[in-house]
């Protein structure tokens, strides 16, 4: 199965897999939230944004793709510009813990 997918990737540069249903669930889980945070307020919203350096722009934490997005569901970043810079409390531990189960599960393929 594992050179079938090797070979797969090679030939169409991705792969379609089916996600264990833990991984399911949380990704389910974190888009409930992150929807929730994205369609608060701009005010609400700007607590969590930084000013860059030079930029009248602020960044944000992340931006969330329309739903059903194909290659990803949402982006969340960290700044090693500002050190007070942080996600919104309640998608930091549900957003990491995604991210590690996608993580342990792309390690198992490699």
């Amino acid at each position: 199965a594992r050179m079938h997918a090797c070979y797969e990737m090679r030939r169409r540069g991705f792969l379609v897999i089916t996600l264990p249903q833990e991984v399911v669930s949380a990704v389910r889980k974190v888009d409930a939230i992150f929807r929730r945070f994205f369609a608060g307020s701009n005010a609400e919203k700007a607590v969590y944004r930084t000013p860059q350096e030079g930029e009248k722009v602020l960044s944000h934490p992340g931006y969330l793709t329309p739903s059903p997005g194909w290659a990803e569901l949402f982006e969340l970043r960290r700044s090693k510009r500002d050190p007070a810079y942080r996600i919104p409390p309640e998608c930091e531990a549900p957003g990491l813990k995604l991210f590690d189960l996608l993580r342990d599960l792309t390690m198992r393929w490699l």
